[in-house]
């Protein structure tokens, strides 16, 4: 697989103080990558970063082999990079079908229909939905209905950020079920921050934990599906020296 995004030394932050420091990864087209790691890691501010929604201090975002560091948001969705941020951020005052039509606001019409169509049949719930104001629908449905607004602006690389947060465990399942149906069938770069592991281990193809600002360990998925793996996981988690590979 060929490689579409790569992150080199980036360093970013808050009012000047590093939150994430010296960051580097690559993601093959087609793969799913993982960022673990606890609350407070660095791995929401790395997904900023990548979307173009804060700036970095130093370092290098590379995509498709072009240098996109410092790119606005627009920019980064218009080349194909789009971001599901925590808490969906769904408009809550709009229909289900305005959040969709939002989602691809820069895409000519008859191709925003297109796509339109194929987020529906990935997301059969919001179909009986669309006029319905966006506020009405379940957690589940609002998680599904952000994903399927990215995906109205054809992106290559979906960054998430904590899709399985505030969900009951069966919603979880099935965002996670679409999610893998959804990179089979777009052929989709995934960039997914998850706390639930267990799940995020059944899709992603390799793993990179973060603690305290900083990649600590990376890992490819069959690794740590065995009880070897669970115990890298834990110290991952908890500050125990991780070994990268």
């Amino acid at each position: 697989m060929t490689e579409i995004l790569r992150i080199e030394s980036l360093t970013a932050g808050y009012r000047g103080a590093a939150a994430i420091e010296e960051i580097g990864f690559s993601a093959k087209a087609g793969s799913v990558v993982a960022l673990l790691g606890a609350n407070g890691a660095g791995k929401s501010t790395l997904l900023k970063c990548i979307a173009g929604l804060m700036p970095t201090f130093s370092g290098r975002i590379w995509f498709e082999g072009r240098d996109v560091t410092g790119r606005s948001a627009i920019e980064l969705v218009r080349a194909g990079i789009a971001y599901v941020p925590e808490g969906r951020e769904i408009v809550t005052t709009l229909s289900v079908n305005e959040n969709l039509t939002l989602g691809g606001l820069h895409v000519p019409k008859a191709v925003l229909e297109q796509r339109r169509e194929l987020v529906l049949r990935l997301f059969p719930e919001l179909v009986e939905r669309l006029s319905s104001p966006s506020w009405q629908l379940s957690g589940g449905q609002q998680q599904m209905l952000a994903i399927g607004r990215a995906l109205m602006a054809g992106p290559k690389v979906l960054l998430l950020d904590e899709p399985s947060l505030g969900l009951a465990p069966l919603l979880v399942q099935r965002v996670f079920n679409q999610l893998g149906e959804l990179q089979r069938q777009f052929n989709l770069t995934v960039v997914l921050v998850e706390q639930n592991y267990r799940l995020t281990m059944r899709v992603a193809d390799t793993a990179y934990f973060m603690r305290s600002g900083r990649i600590v360990g990376h890992h490819s998925a069959e690794e740590l599906r065995t009880p070897e793996g669970y115990g890298k996981i834990i110290s991952a988690y908890f500050g125990a020296a991780a070994s990268a590979a």
